[in-house]
Protein backbone atom coordinates (compact mmCIF):
# COMPACT_ATOMS: atom_id res chain seq x y z
CA UNK A 1 0.00 0.00 0.00
CA UNK A 2 0.88 3.48 -1.00
CA UNK A 3 0.73 6.82 0.94
CA UNK A 4 1.63 10.20 -0.33
CA UNK A 5 1.21 13.47 1.30
CA UNK A 6 1.40 17.16 0.13
CA UNK A 7 3.37 20.12 1.67
CA UNK A 8 0.36 21.94 0.10
CA UNK A 9 -0.82 24.76 2.99
CA UNK A 10 -4.56 25.01 2.35
CA UNK A 11 -5.23 28.16 4.07
CA UNK A 12 -2.79 29.71 1.90
CA UNK A 13 -4.28 27.98 -1.16
CA UNK A 14 -7.56 29.51 -0.66
CA UNK A 15 -5.83 32.92 0.20
CA UNK A 16 -4.62 32.74 -3.35
CA UNK A 17 -7.74 31.34 -5.35
CA UNK A 18 -9.66 34.14 -3.42
CA UNK A 19 -7.12 36.89 -4.28
CA UNK A 20 -7.52 35.71 -7.59
CA UNK A 21 -11.10 36.20 -7.86
CA UNK A 22 -11.20 39.57 -5.99
CA UNK A 23 -12.74 37.91 -3.11
CA UNK A 24 -12.16 39.07 0.71
CA UNK A 25 -11.72 37.10 3.64
CA UNK A 26 -13.78 37.30 6.98
CA UNK A 27 -14.10 35.08 10.00
CA UNK A 28 -17.77 34.38 11.68
CA UNK A 29 -17.31 33.13 15.08
CA UNK A 30 -19.63 30.12 15.69
CA UNK A 31 -20.49 28.52 18.99
CA UNK A 32 -16.71 28.21 19.78
CA UNK A 33 -15.38 27.92 16.11
CA UNK A 34 -14.08 29.98 13.72
CA UNK A 35 -15.22 30.06 10.42
CA UNK A 36 -13.57 31.58 7.51
CA UNK A 37 -15.37 33.28 4.62
CA UNK A 38 -14.53 34.10 1.13
CA UNK A 39 -16.71 37.26 -0.37
CA UNK A 40 -17.57 39.53 -2.90
CA UNK A 41 -20.70 41.64 -2.78
CA UNK A 42 -20.99 44.39 -5.33
CA UNK A 43 -24.45 44.86 -4.40
CA UNK A 44 -26.38 44.01 -1.60
CA UNK A 45 -29.59 44.00 -3.32
CA UNK A 46 -28.47 40.89 -5.05
CA UNK A 47 -28.79 37.35 -4.09
CA UNK A 48 -25.96 35.43 -2.40
CA UNK A 49 -24.16 31.89 -2.98
CA UNK A 50 -22.80 30.46 -0.03
CA UNK A 51 -20.79 27.03 -0.52
CA UNK A 52 -19.49 25.56 2.81
CA UNK A 53 -16.76 23.05 2.21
Amino acid sequence: MLFGCTTLDTREHAEQLAHGAGLTRSQITANGFVLTAYSRLTNPEKAVNVYIY
